[in-house]
C-alpha cells in the first residue's frame, strides 16, 4: 500500500506484509534490494508481528490496519514516517477472507469494513469502529435481511455513495442506511402516572441520503411493556412523512424512565425518552415499626416507617411527614421527615417515662396513617413501699384483719410487675400464707399473716433483691 507523502525523509513510503507476518516499510524511491542477513537497508521492519497476511493493509487517520488470516484485525499508529512497535487497537478473533477498507467522514466516524468467514461455507460483512476496533455491525445479526452468502477468496468490499458493495459468487449485495424514523417532537416530557403527556409524540419517515419525507409508512408505537396507552398505537405517515400519537402514562411503575419507540419494517426506529412520576399523595400506610415493646425512657429498637403513595399505590418522594404521639409524650429523632425515593419516611421514637400503651400517627396535609401502637413497660425496680397492713393488732394465733401489701415501682414511679417480694417475721414464728409473692400488674404483692402464740410486738420485713426492705410493725395482744 502506498502511504501519503511524508514531511520527513524519505517522503515516499510503501507498506505491506506477507505470509510470514513480517511488516515491511520501504522507501519506494529506493527500495533497498534484498539483503540476506537483515533488513537494515529499508526504513522499518517488524519481524513476525502478525499472523499470515494475504491482502493489502488500509490507511486512515495516521493509522495502518492489517487483517491477518485466522487472527484479529490490528491497527498500528503511523507517525513521523514510522510505525508503532505494538498495535494500538485489536479486534476480536476472526477469520478474515479479504483485505480491510475504510469509510469515514474525513477524519471522523471511521469504519473498518471487512469480509470474514461465517461458518464453513459462507461469509459475512463486518463493520468495526476504526478507533477501538469493536464490532459495530455484521450481516449475520439480521441474517434474514442481510445474509451475504458465499464469496470468492480475497473478497474486498467497495465503499461509495454511502453504501458498501460486495460481489459474491451469485450476486452483488449492496448495503446502505435504512430509511429513518426520526423524532420530531414529544421527547423528554415528564408526566404523572395515569395522565396524558402534554404533547403528542411525533416522528417523521425520511430518506437517509436525501432527507426527503416518506408518506404512507405504517408506524407502530410501543413503550416496551410499561402498560401505558397510545391513542392510537398504529399510525400512517402523512404527506409530510409525519405520524403522531398521544401517550398516557402507566398507572403504576417501578422505574421512572419510559422509552417509547416508533417502528416500521425496514426502517431504523425512533426513540422518545419520557419520565413518569407519582401523582399527588393519596395515602399514608405503616410499613414497619409498630407493635414494639420497650422500656420507658428508651428508644424503640426499630424505627417507625410509613409510606406515602398516590392513588395508584406509587411511592411519592419528597413529601413532608409529621409524626405525633398525642398526649402520650416521648420524642422523635427528627420531625417532620421527608419521604425518600421509595416514598418512605423513617423516624426513631424514644418512649415517654410513663408506662402504658401509646398511639402514634404519621400525617401529611389531610392524610393520616392508621394507629401505630407501641408499649412502654416499666424500668427496673427502684422503690419498694408499703401499701397496707402496717400497725395492726390481733390475738395470738390469729390472722391479721388486713393483708400485708407492698408496691414495687421503677425510678419514674411506674408499677413494676413480676417482681418477687420475700416476707419474714424475724423469728417470731408467725405464719405467712406464702413466704413470697410476685407483684401483679399494679406492681403490688400481697400475703396474709397469722400471729404467733406469744404476746408482744412483731416486726415483719418485706424485701426485694437490690432494694431496701420495708418493715411492718404488728402487735399480738
Amino acid at each position: 500500500m502506498l502511504l501519503p507523502d511524508q514531511l520527513t525523509s524519505p517522503s515516499h513510503l510503501a507498506i505491506g506484509a506477507g505470509k510470514t507476518g513480517t511488516i515491511y516499510l520501504v522507501n519506494r524511491d529506493n527500495m533497498g534490494h534484498f539483503q540476506a542477513n537483515n533488513n537494515n537497508q529499508i526504513v522499518q521492519w517488524l519481524q513476525n508481528a502478525l499472523a499470515e497476511v494475504e491482502g493489502t493493509p488500509a490507511f486512515w487517520n495516521s493509522t495502518v490496519y492489517f487483517a491477518p488470516v485466522h487472527s484479529a484485525v490490528v491497527a498500528y499508529a503511523f507517525s513521523n514516517g514510522f510505525l508503532s512497535q505494538q498495535p494500538v487497537a485489536t479486534s476480536l478473533a476472526i477469520t478474515p477472507i479479504g483485505a480491510p477498507v475504510i469509510s469515514a467522514n474525513s477524519g471522523t466516524n471511521g469504519i473498518v469494513w471487512l469480509i470474514r468467514q461465517s461458518g464453513t461455507s459462507s461469509a459475512m460483512l463486518s463493520a468495526f469502529d476504526a478507533a477501538k476496533l469493536t464490532e459495530l455491525y455484521n450481516t449475520v445479526q439480521v441474517s434474514a435481511r442481510d445474509s451475504l452468502g458465499a464469496t470468492a477468496h480475497f473478497a474486498i468490499p467497495t465503499i461509495a455513495n454511502g453504501k458498501a458493495y460486495v460481489g459474491t459468487q451469485t450476486q452483488l449485495a449492496i448495503y446502505g442506511l435504512l430509511p429513518l424514523l426520526s423524532p420530531v417532537s414529544g421527547a423528554n416530557q415528564t408526566g404523572a402516572a395515569g395522565t396524558t403527556l402534554a404533547l403528542p409524540v411525533t416522528l417523521q419517515a425520511v430518506n437517509p441520503y436525501t432527507g426527503a419525507a416518506i408518506a404512507g409508512v405504517p408506524i407502530t408505537f410501543s413503550d416496551g411493556g410499561k402498560n401505558g396507552t397510545f391513542g392510537p398505537p398504529t399510525v400512517t405517515t402523512d404527506s409530510t412523512g409525519q405520524a403522531s400519537t398521544t401517550y398516557t402514562m402507566p398507572k403504576t411503575f417501578t422505574k421512572p424512565t419510559i422509552t417509547i419507540t416508533g417502528t416500521s419494517p425496514g426502517y431504523a426506529p425512533a426513540a422518545f425518552v419520557e419520565t413518569v412520576t407519582a401523582g399527588s399523595p393519596a395515602s399514608i400506610t405503616v410499613v414497619s415499626g409498630g407493635s414494639q415493646t420497650g422500656t420507658v425512657g428508651t428508644t424503640l429498637p426499630a424505627p417507625i416507617v410509613v409510606k406515602v403513595a398516590d392513588s395508584y399505590g406509587n411511592a411519592v418522594p419528597g413529601v413532608s411527614v409529621s409524626f405525633s404521639s398525642g398526649n402520650f409524650g416521648g420524642t422523635f429523632s427528627s420531625n417532620p421527615v421527608t419521604t425518600d425515593s421509595l416514598g418512605r419516611a423513617s423516624v426513631s421514637y424514644t418512649l415517654p417515662t410513663k408506662a402504658g400503651y401509646i398511639t402514634l400517627h404519621g400525617s401529611s396535609g389531610n392524610l393520616t396513617s392508621k394507629n401505630i401502637t407501641e408499649h412502654a413497660v416499666a424500668a427496673s425496680p427502684s422503690v419498694l413501699a408499703i401499701v397496707s397492713g402496717n400497725n395492726q393488732s390481733a390475738k395470738p394465733n390469729t390472722m391479721l384483719p388486713k393483708s400485708l401489701t407492698v408496691i414495687v415501682k421503677d425510678q419514674y414511679g411506674n408499677p413494676v410487675a413480676g417482681v418477687t417480694v420475700t416476707f419474714f417475721d424475724n423469728g417470731a414464728n408467725g405464719t405467712f400464707s406464702s413466704p413470697s409473692a410476685i407483684t401483679n400488674a399494679l406492681g403490688q404483692a400481697t400475703v396474709q399473716y397469722t400471729t404467733p402464740s406469744q404476746f408482744g410486738p412483731v416486726t415483719i420485713n418485706a424485701s426485694v433483691t437490690g432494694l431496701s426492705s420495708v418493715v411492718f410493725n404488728e402487735t399480738v395482744q
